[in-house]
């Protein structure tokens, strides 16, 4: 199976909607609620996951910490239906330094560690949450989108495609690549 891990703030939204949105309502061309939802996902971007998922028939695997609410899970079903997909799964929460030797990386490659209350260290790392999934999953290809990389670049670089919250996020420039990186071009 092809997998796009895929984050949500600065890939599906932006501070330049944000602002777009911002300035649409102080002149009362949108409603309180539609300035509310700036942080869904919009026209531009969804068309580009839509681009990669239509070229790749790619599953979406949410890395964004948006996984921990069912209710904006519902939220980001609910915008990509009419594109006709939807959220596959989510990764996990930590990872084990333990298991992620297994998964053959080391503590060294970890942004941040962490030890719990029975004194196991983990980490939180989305590049290690991104192995775990990974390995309990048949994965022919993958691509990672997101906008905060520090996290994920010790584990995976070549899958990796970084967006820009402070302009565009996603892209079809970027939705170009994702394919290329999916399709193995």
């Amino acid at each position: 199976m092809k997998v796009i891990f895929l984050d949500i703030d600065g890939v599906m939204n932006s501070e330049n909607r944000a602002v777009q949105l911002n300035n649409l309502h102080k002149n009362g061309l949108i409603t309180e609620q539609e300035w509310f939802d700036w942080d869904m996902p919009y026209e531009d971007t969804l068309n580009a996951l839509s681009y990669i998922v239509k070229n790749t028939d790619a599953k979406i695997v949410l890395s964004s910490t948006w996984r921990f609410s069912p209710e904006r899970i519902d939220k980001l079903n609910q915008h990509f239906e009419p594109y006709g997909f939807k959220i596959y799964d989510k990764t996990c929460s930590g990872v084990s330094i333990k298991r992620l030797n297994q998964l053959g990386f080391k503590e060294e490659d970890c942004y941040n560690v962490s030890i719990n209350q029975k004194g196991i260290k983990y980490t939180c790392d989305r590049g290690a949450e991104i192995a775990e999934w990974i390995s309990t999953h048949d994965v022919e290809s993958f691509v990672i989108l997101d906008d905060d990389i520090a996290d994920i670049k010790p584990y995976y670089i070549k899958e990796q495609i970084r967006t820009d919250f402070y302009k565009d996020a996603l892209n079809m420039k970027l939705a170009k690549k994702a394919v290329g990186i999916l399709n193995d071009n």
